[in-house]
């Protein structure tokens, strides 16, 4: 029959060791690769829809007369006026 020395046994133990902390690993990484890249489509579905509230929102401003315009970046809102800074 086999007969194994105790360093044999530590050597396999070890690489068994070895691959079970590596697959943990990895599925650790992939899971949580998975819930990132659900979260970034959610992130991008709604990024779309508040750029699409956003130019409805823009549009019924300009028609009622208030100005909407972007400066260094920020939107400003105010009248529409000769007047107005």
């Amino acid at each position: 029959m086999f007969r194994f020395s105790i360093r044999e046994l530590m050597l396999v133990t070890l690489v068994v060791a070895f691959g079970v902390a590596w697959w943990v690993d990895r599925s650790r990484l992939f899971a949580s690769w998975k819930a990132a890249e659900s979260e970034s489509q959610k992130a991008t579905a709604a990024l779309k829809e508040s750029g699409k509230i956003g130019s409805e929102l823009v549009d019924k401003l300009l028609k009622r007369g208030v100005g909407v315009y972007r400066v260094r970046g920020k939107t400003v809102i105010g009248p529409e006026s000769a007047f107005a800074p």
